[in-house]
């Protein structure tokens, strides 16, 4: 089973189709997780309304029957609902790496010789086993989680305008600035994430060989040389790690905190309003129930576009090994037959000598 090949427009296009490759023969069971994100976003979206709902009875002193069973009922089908999706999207993002590691280790071992040899064998040991990892998150949950993120926070939104669109204003200014400047930071996340494993794969492979050739090392005395090498790859990939941890630190550090800004604003413009008869208090709650909500779609928008932001990085890396050339595998000839199993030895059977 091969990892479908990248063509040459294919290599123009954004780095995300590099990524999409891989999910791609999973559109389906995809296209399901995405369904399901959107019903959980659906029950998200209804609880603050319904809540409303219950306000108002309890201020008309009317059954609060019909409302309190809505709620149990969105907070019921919600949780199987995203227990589902997660379920789905784990077992998918587990295929998709076992198809990218299958396709890998064929098509290293059915290499030319020369292709193989002149390229660190740590490095693509590297890219079976770490990057693919990356690639766990990014090529499935991270893909669904973009969009029910994205329309999580497009129909919070529209609600909080139902609701005050003075209020659905000042958050909008808030999120907005949010918006550009976490936009800014994303892209030098996956450069760095991409120079630090590309130094990773080097560490991997300069290890490797000289533990292979550990004896002729000793015999040379070049132990300290070496492990200089090694270290210094090892501090390159590191320093590219702190780059791109500091990147991610400053992205969520603006997102929740323009989240925590947004319900100041909410709660101080919100009680004006209130005070002067322009909302009811009902509405106001519900109000900050959605800015509070706003959180969950904002962080869930800010951890997939990092995780894909990784993924991406992963994702080259391992396409750039479909430029290795395989030779073409031929059926063992029939003459030749098995080797015998070390463990099956011939056994030793005694025979009379006959007396002179």
């Amino acid at each position: 089973m091969a990892v479908p090949e990248v063509t040459h427009q294919d290599a123009v296009l954004p780095r995300l189709r590099i990524l999409w490759s891989f999910a791609r023969p999973h559109r389906g069971t995809l296209a399901l997780a995405l369904l399901l994100g959107l019903v959980a976003a659906a029950m998200g979206l209804a609880t603050p309304m319904v809540t409303k709902w219950v306000l108002d009875a309890l201020g008309e002193s009317s059954s609060l029957k019909g409302p309190v069973s809505a709620l149990l009922v969105l907070l019921v089908v919600g949780s199987a609902v995203s227990y589902w999706q997660w379920t789905l999207l784990g077992e998918l993002g587990e295929r998709v790496v076992l198809r990218a590691r299958e396709s890998m280790v064929r098509r290293f071992l059915r290499a030319a010789v020369p292709a193989v040899a002149h390229r660190p064998p740590g490095e693509l040991v590297t890219r079976v086993t770490s990057d693919t990892v990356l690639l766990h998150e990014a090529a499935t949950g991270a893909l669904v989680g973009l969009i029910n993120s994205t329309v999580m926070l497009l129909g919070t939104l529209v609600l909080m305008g139902m609701l005050d669109v003075v209020l659905l204003g000042a958050t909008l200014a808030v999120v907005v600035v949010v918006g550009v400047l976490f936009a800014v930071l994303m892209p030098g996340i996956a450069t760095a994430q991409q120079r630090s494993q590309e130094y990773l794969g080097r560490l991997g492979g300069t290890l490797e060989g000289t533990l292979r050739a550990i004896r002729t090392v000793k015999v040379s005395r070049a132990e300290d040389r070496l492990a200089e090498r090694i270290v210094t790859d090892a501090r390159t990939s590191a320093e590219h790690g702190v780059r791109a941890v500091r990147r991610e630190a400053l992205a969520w550090t603006i997102a929740l905190s323009g989240i925590q800004l947004a319900i100041i604003l909410v709660l101080g413009l919100g009680a004006w309003r209130v005070g002067e008869g322009l909302l009811g208090v009902s509405g106001l709650i519900a109000f900050l129930l959605y800015a509070f909500g706003l959180m969950e779609p904002i962080s869930e928008l800010s951890q997939n576009v990092t995780a894909l932001q990784s993924g991406i990085a992963a994702a080259e890396r391992i396409r750039e090994t479909d430029s290795i050339p395989t030779e073409p595998t031929a059926a063992p000839h029939p003459s030749v037959r098995p080797s015998v199993h070390p463990s099956a030895r011939p056994e030793a059977r005694a025979r009379p000598v006959p007396c002179p």
